[in-house]
């Protein structure tokens, strides 16, 4: 009786929706709503893997696998997870999960593609690294905005986390796991963002256990396959290490991926990490670390108006001193920060002031500035105004690079 309860409810929560291969020719692969981008420059389609980075590019290894298996995805008979795969709990819950994606794609995922490309990507170097502070897991809008980044740094305040061992469970076990997994992803599928305080509940270790999981899972449904991925730590320096130590203290997920049936190569890392002023982050010497990996573009959603905070200054003045480029919606940096001799601004949509859990962070000078030099509407809706017809999001890139 308990097994048919957890098919009911997997078949029923999961189903949330009553609703470049080489780089110069990733298209839509098929109607799953493989996610394109028509920027080609800047591209290195025979970039190697670090040699520091272990990696296994067998047709078959484990972590693509276990990662395709919670995405919902096919699997050859030959992998490990494919017993499970012939259950009728498992062929509901990928059935739900592609109907779910198959949604999001349509109503958001693509039209943010498509309007990316045609106004933003022409303005940007889409294979340098990618900074997104207050990320949560969120590949899937990152990946959208910036699928060709060479390394993307998120910083979150959710827990590294692991992957349960599918291969050893039994169906109700797995079961459970699933269910808990589409309950974490829900809100960023459905409102585009992570909700903190649920994503707090949702990633303890009885239940989904971390970040890793969600980004294995949108690695894996955005046409992507995984090579490696490794718990470790980070020294002040940037070196890393796969245990906890005085040296060592900054939790890792580093993730290596590359496209489906292409050569190109690339990073996740996904640190924990506390973003406000003071000593935590400053012994971690992580902005620093990033800094030294070279040229990066900013992006930043949904972010609880955390930098327009003092005691967020640290990350504030990193992003305007360091980024080449920033993509945000309000909830980011204070427009009065951008200095206008130095940053060239886009802003499209519609300003519409803060949601009234934060009403006090209006910006009378964006909305001035909006009503003079608005470069255009916004063909999707996103972000805390996710449910409104009027929507801003503003680029801003600097004028010398």
């Amino acid at each position: 009786m308990r097994l048919y309860i957890l098919i009911f409810l997997i078949i029923a929560l999961v189903s949330f929706s009553c609703g470049k291969k080489d780089l110069q020719s990733i298209k839509k692969d098929s109607t799953n709503n493989t996610l394109t981008n028509n920027s080609e420059k800047n591209q290195d389609s025979t970039k190697k893997i670090e040699p520091d980075i272990k990696t296994d590019t067998s047709t078959y290894n484990y972590y693509n696998n276990i990662s395709k298996f919670i995405a919902g995805e096919d699997l050859d008979e030959k992998s490990v997870f494919y017993d499970h795969t012939q259950t009728y709990l498992y062929k509901n819950y990928k059935n739900s999960m592609t109907q779910s994606w198959n949604q999001v794609s349509k109503i958001r995922l693509n039209k943010m593609k498509e309007w990316y490309d045609e106004e933003i990507a022409p303005e940007v170097k889409d294979s340098i690294n990618l900074f997104y502070p207050f990320s949560g897991p969120d590949i899937l809008h990152s990946f959208t905005f910036y699928p060709y980044a060479k390394n993307y740094y998120f910083i979150a305040l959710e827990n590294t986390g692991s992957l349960p061992e599918i291969e050893n469970m039994n169906i109700t076990n797995v079961g459970a796991y699933l269910f808990n997994l589409s309950q974490s992803i829900r809100d960023v599928m459905f409102t585009s963002y992570f909700l903190t305080k649920k994503m707090m509940v949702a990633l303890k270790k009885d239940k989904v256990d971390g970040a890793l999981p969600i980004l294995c899972l949108f690695i894996s449904k955005t046409g992507n396959s995984i090579l490696s991925y490794e718990s470790l730590y980070m020294n002040r320096k940037g070196d890393f290490s796969d245990e906890k130590n005085s040296d060592y203290t900054t939790p890792c997920l580093r993730i290596v991926f590359k496209k489906n049936n292409s050569n190109y190569i690339q990073t996740i890392y996904y640190f924990k990490q506390d973003l406000s002023d003071g000593e935590s982050l400053n012994q971690s010497h992580l902005l620093d670390v990033i800094k030294s990996k070279g040229e990066f573009n900013t992006y930043t959603k949904a972010a609880s108006y955390l930098m327009h905070h003092g005691n967020f200054s640290t990350v504030r003045d990193f992003i305007i001193n360091n980024s080449i480029t920033v993509l945000q919606d309000d909830t980011g940096i204070p427009n009065k920060y951008f200095d206008r001799k130095i940053w060239k601004e886009k802003l499209y949509g519609d300003y519409i002031a803060p949601i009234s859990l934060f009403q006090m962070r209006d910006q009378p000078d964006l909305r001035a500035a909006y009503k003079k030099n608005r470069e255009g509407g916004l063909p999707f809706n996103m972000g805390y105004h996710v449910n409104n017809s009027k929507q801003h999001i503003m680029f801003f890139s600097k004028i010398n690079n």
